[in-house]
């Protein structure tokens, strides 16, 4: 049975994500029954471990992450998703961007099916896009406000991304 702090942490990792089945992490934590001073180290580091997860889960979805300055930004109107690239960043508040040109690679992979008023794509979050500059595009001047970027439509991202709602 693990005794060190760093072992607790791997097993209780493996647990939390799922690489571990339930039942296995249930008959480790009856092993720990008999020994009331392990059993209060578990209880430690599984819950020094939740808080760390919290407090960068409340990071990553606090304004001042999603707002901070990447190389990417994607315009999100109303169920697309259409890529554009910060091209100069005047001011902490301003930026610069342009849109990108997006390509379906695997547009033949997607499934139609008949129904509504003409068809039903049922995997289309499996699309795959290849994305370029095109220095012709037009560029546009983002600020950052109360609601984000660009009045909330635009949102910050280290990869650029496109998605195309079919079922809309």
């Amino acid at each position: 049975m693990p005794a060190t702090d760093a072992q607790i942490r791997a097993i209780y990792k493996k647990h939390a994500t799922g690489k571990m089945p339930v039942t296995e992490w249930w008959a480790y934590l009856e092993g720990a029954q008999a020994d009331p001073a392990l059993r209060a180290r578990i209880r430690e580091v599984t819950t020094r471990y939740q808080e760390a997860e919290y407090r960068l889960r409340a990071y990553k979805s606090s304004f001042r992450y999603t707002t901070k300055i990447r190389k990417y930004c994607n315009l999100h109107f109303p169920n697309d998703v259409y890529p554009w690239e910060v091209i100069k960043v005047v001011s902490p508040i301003t930026v610069h961007v342009r849109e990108m040109d997006a390509i379906l690679l695997n547009g033949e992979a997607l499934d139609f099916q008949v129904g509504g008023f003409a068809a039903h794509c049922s995997n289309q979050h499996a699309q795959r896009w290849a994305y370029t500059q095109n220095h012709k595009n037009e560029v546009r001047v983002l600020r950052l406000g109360k609601q984000g970027w660009g009045k909330g439509l635009y949102r910050m991202s280290d990869t650029p991304r496109k998605f195309y709602d079919y079922n809309l």
